[in-house]
């Protein structure tokens, strides 16, 4: 194995799925891997394109996968088609399989747990994203045998990820650079929220009320397993409001690095986001997992600056009147009912039960109840739920004000 840690950090919550102690291990201690150089790569979705860029990567990155069991995560996010550019492309997976493949892998795994909360919704993400495709016969359902694992957090004590992450020897983590409503900006370390097993993304938010206290747990879950290396997809990126209602943005960029706060870090700066706005990054440099200055990372290649890249409007408050204010003027759902299909995902999505269906109903948002993680909008496969608030207008020109002058 690639990490050999305190297997202790395993548990077994009976009901919740078979734990094999003999392979699975936490990363309690291990840190986060490699140094913080960070590959900047162009790139387009051609294959030719692509396969030049992994090999490119996998060259400066010498694993010896020879052999080995690799897992590939990427961003499915939820059943969102390709042209939405709210997951990892299938070219991309494609040629990093077929990388893997050159080098003699002896088992590649390639699986997300998007935030569908059903068994079979995980292949049928998996079919729509086109990633099931594209992984060919290394695609797994990460959903089958989840594992309780301890974790170093001042708000969880345990989570329940899926156990091919501790069994195999290397993992290969492939984002997609996206804002994002509740985390600000998704990439390397969000990604790994993946991890997480069906319902138990839905505690996590209810726990993680605020930016800060979901950073911190978001971290909390990437130290347990970080990954080998990360290869960031962001030649269509997303901006505003991701992880899957924002904007497509050509940037027409691949990353990679093996310090994902870094390589964060390096994409928050190449769409002209604030370090500081991204609560991943400040929790990680509170943490030693990344040095916290951008200028003493060494790249490999050009970064651009990407113009006008919109952030995402919900923090807008945060920006405009700071924390004190923000939780009397942030942005809450409202359904469009122009565009609702009276569907029910939406409610069967929320984690507090504070958006609820009645059949052949519109939904509702009990706006007292709701804890503002936005898994309506982020699952609602028809665009229908838009965010607003009080003195929303005035924080989203703020923000436009703020991009336009990037």
């Amino acid at each position: 194995m690639a990490r050999r840690c305190n297997e202790d950090k395993i548990i077994d919550h009976g009901a919740v799925g078979p734990t094999d102690r003999s392979t699975a291990s936490s990363t309690e201690g291990c840190g986060v891997t490699g140094t913080e150089r960070v590959i900047v790569r162009d790139a387009d979705y051609a294959e030719r394109s692509m396969d030049l860029a992994v090999e490119g990567i996998l060259e400066r990155y010498p694993f010896d996968f020879r052999g080995k069991t690799v897992l590939v995560k990427p961003n499915m996010a939820a059943q969102c088609r390709i042209e939405r550019a709210a997951t990892t492309h299938p070219a991309l997976i494609r040629a990093v399989v077929k990388a893997l493949k050159r080098r003699a892998a002896k088992r590649i795994i390639v699986g997300d747990n998007p935030g569908a909360t059903a068994y079979g919704a995980n292949e049928r993400c998996a079919r729509i994203t086109g990633i099931m495709d594209a992984a060919g016969d290394t695609y797994v359902n990460l959903a089958e045998r989840p594992v309780g694992v301890e974790v170093n957090s001042r708000h969880v004590d345990h989570v329940y990820l899926s156990s091919e992450f501790f069994e195999c020897d290397y993992f290969i983590n492939l984002p997609k650079l996206k804002g994002h409503s509740h985390a600000f900006m998704t990439g390397s370390v969000k990604n790994l929220y993946g991890m997480c097993v069906g319902g138990e993304k839905s505690r996590l938010h209810v726990i993680g009320k605020n930016p800060r206290i979901f950073a911190e747990i978001l971290v909390d879950i990437f130290q347990s397993r970080p990954p080998d290396l990360t290869i960031m997809d962001a030649v269509i990126a997303m901006e505003g409001n991701g992880p899957t209602n924002g904007t497509p943005r050509h940037v027409g960029k691949v990353l990679a690095g093996s310090n994902g706060f870094a390589l964060d870090a390096v994409c928050a700066r190449m769409v002209g986001y604030a370090v500081r706005r991204v609560m991943t990054l400040e929790v990680g440099r509170e943490r030693g997992l990344w040095s916290g200055r951008i200028d003493s990372i060494p790249v490999e290649g050009e970064i651009p600056r990407i113009k006008k890249f919109k952030p995402p409007f919900t923090f807008g408050a945060y920006a405009v009147f700071g924390r004190t204010m923000s939780p009397f003027i942030s942005c809450l759902p409202r359904i469009v009912r122009d565009k609702c299909r009276k569907c029910g995902v939406c409610a069967s999505h929320c984690p507090v039960q504070a958006c609820t269906f009645r059949e052949g109903e519109f939904p509702f948002v009990d706006k007292a109840r709701c804890i503002k993680c936005y898994c309506c909008q982020e699952f609602c496969p028809h665009d229908a739920i838009m965010l607003d608030g009080r003195m929303f207008r005035l924080t989203k020109l703020m923000a436009r004000i703020r991009a336009d002058d990037r």
